[in-house]
């Protein structure tokens, strides 16, 4: 892979990062990350990774501290990848490249969330990186404007990132998996949301309100997503018993 994974090295690769997060989620200025935090962040403890392609900014990781469940936590706020540099593993990539940091600096747990409905998302998240979730936020965010969030109650799962649990020390360190948990149950995705938001908006609502009741009521009855299968119409979440 020619494009490099580093840390941000200048406040001109932070403003890039302004400019992608304008397009590759369509955000209005007042919608995107600013300049001024992402540096405030990066130079006080968090982290922007970037990926550089020959001096281009092709994409970008942003994280900083906080707490979850009493403990401290890193929040993975950020990813973006340019749309024509997708399909490289640029994404795992460089989340691999933080969590590996973030292990070397101390932290046992990195949480972000995403959209349920976002199938390649929810593989790179759950079967790609070895997340979990546990917890299906309700509208998170409030009404979004934004290309990709525009027209739907903007749920969320929230993934807890474990960083020392088997599954996913084997991924950081590029050895053999453990064995799976048995499924308990599966709950249907679309492979394309934003597609079908375009042609059949009453559609994609329906997929939103379907899909939030079976994962509550699953989570609600004490299992947790471990897994992720995506197929070439559906993508299947993985609900099992077992945390790991």
């Amino acid at each position: 892979m020619s494009v490099q994974i580093r840390p941000a090295q200048s406040r001109e690769e932070l403003h890039a990062c302004v400019d992608l997060q304008m397009a590759v989620w369509g955000f209005e200025p007042r919608d995107a990350v600013p300049f001024n935090q992402l540096f405030a962040a990066h130079d006080w403890g968090g982290q922007v990774l970037v990926a550089d392609d020959g001096g281009r900014i092709v994409g970008f990781c942003y994280a900083f501290g906080g707490r979850q469940y009493g403990e401290p936590a890193l929040l993975s706020h950020m990813l973006a990848v340019l749309p024509e540099y997708r399909g490289q593993d640029l994404g795992a990539q460089l989340k691999l490249t933080q969590a590996r940091w973030a292990r070397r600096t101390g932290y046992r747990l990195i949480t972000w969330t995403y959209d349920p409905l976002e199938a390649v998302n929810a593989r790179l998240n759950i079967a790609r990186l070895g997340g979990i979730v546990r917890q299906y936020l309700v509208n998170h965010y409030g009404e979004m404007t934004d290309g990709l969030n525009r027209g739907l109650p903007t749920d969320r799962l929230l993934v807890e990132w474990h960083l020392e649990r088997p599954r996913v020390a084997a991924i950081l360190d590029g050895q053999p998996l453990p064995p799976a948990p048995e499924p308990v149950r599966t709950v249907d995705i679309p492979r394309t949301i934003q597609a079908i938001k375009s042609s059949d908006p009453a559609g994609a609502l329906r997929w939103r309100l379907q899909v939030r009741e079976q994962l509550q009521a699953g989570l609600a009855a004490g299992m947790a997503i471990t897994g992720f299968e995506l197929g070439s119409e559906t993508g299947a979440y993985v609900l099992t018993q077992e945390r790991e």
